[in-house]
């Protein structure tokens, strides 16, 4: 996420497989400030990517990482073929759309502490 700014992804949900992403911000004075270790289970861009909204820190691999990304487009095809959650996933674009702001670039991620490897989990 040290790309440009104005070239950034933002309509993608990233979500921790295995390994570790750290979140920091870069200080004035060059200090890096570490805000939290994503371990897996951990999603980064849930909110943001419905309104594609740009990140607000930097992130990096604190170890050998395996994650999945989903893209906006690819989660409304795959809602399409389920109506319910479909209308939650336009219900939840609704509200972050509503709370867009440019100058708001808010950090967000959700803190995963269960992974599951196995569908009789």
């Amino acid at each position: 996420m040290d790309e440009d700014i104005n070239t950034q992804i933002n309509d993608e949900m990233i979500i921790v497989f295995n390994g570790a992403i750290e979140l920091y911000f870069v200080m004035d004075a060059g200090t890096e400030f570490q805000l939290e270790v994503l371990t897996p289970g951990s999603v980064l861009n849930a909110h943001n990517m419905l309104s594609f909204r740009r990140h607000g820190c930097n992130a990096r691999f604190a170890q050998t990482t395996t994650f999945y990304y989903l893209k906006w487009k690819q989660l409304v095809d795959v809602a399409k073929m389920h109506p319910s959650f479909y209308r939650e996933v336009i219900k939840q674009f609704g509200k972050a759309e509503s709370l867009k702001t440019r100058e708001l670039n808010p950090l967000d991620y959700i803190r995963g502490t269960v992974i599951y490897t196995d569908v009789k989990d």
